[in-house]
């Protein structure tokens, strides 16, 4: 079985995200450089900070061809998570407009709140999502997940499958087509149902 490729470009939550991993299996390779791609099955891509910051230090690092290869262009099964997630999408309008990876038409925008609601949105959540998205498989219906984000995935296509939370607006927590996924939330922050999320992805996606 070829390993699961865990994306380092600098992101502050790769470390949690690479020991949640090692919970689950010991088949994982380190990615930092475009060489690293080579014979991963499945590669997951961390995030924290802003969409711009992310956009430009996946470049800076020149893992954006060796990604589009594999994910967009091929079939290798992906997952990015928080902003891992947002940058699937063509552009987004943080700080100022940045293209993304484009591999789902969507922009990413501010959530609207009103007090006494505030941004970040940090904390437990409920998610809302369809009995087959795959990733959610052997979690119950309704579980909490943690967030931490200001910003939200919107005008996705309608075949794109979606899990929904709710903060101020209703906003998309997670999305699936195909071999590519993302979660707003932080699964490896999420206890025992971010764990299962993770395993689902290694295992089943």
């Amino acid at each position: 079985m070829k390993p699961i490729g865990i994306v380092d470009y600098g992101s502050g939550n790769f470390t949690s995200v690479l020991n949640a991993v090692k919970s689950i299996t010991d088949n994982i390779k380190v990615i930092t450089q475009a060489s690293d791609f080579e014979d991963v099955e499945k590669i997951i891509l961390p995030g924290v900070g802003t969409f711009k910051a992310v956009m430009e230090q996946l470049n800076r690092k020149h893992l954006v061809d060796p990604l589009n290869f594999l994910v967009r262009d091929g079939s290798t099964a992906f997952l990015g998570i928080c902003v891992g997630m947002q940058i699937l999408v063509s552009l987004g309008h943080e700080i100022e407009e940045t293209p993304g990876l484009h591999y789902l038409e969507g922009q990413v925008n501010r959530l609207e709140v009103t007090s006494p609601l505030t941004l970040p949105h940090i904390g437990w959540n409920e998610v809302i999502r369809p009995q087959s998205m795959r990733i959610f498989t052997d979690i119950d219906d309704n579980a909490s997940f943690y967030f931490v984000h200001s910003y939200h995935v919107n005008q996705l296509a309608k075949d794109v499958q979606v899990a929904q939370s709710q903060h101020g607006q209703t906003f998309v927590a997670a999305l699936s087509k195909g071999h590519i996924h993302g979660v707003q939330f932080h699964p490896e922050k999420s206890q025992h149902d971010g764990l299962k999320l993770l395993e689902n992805f290694i295992n089943l996606c």
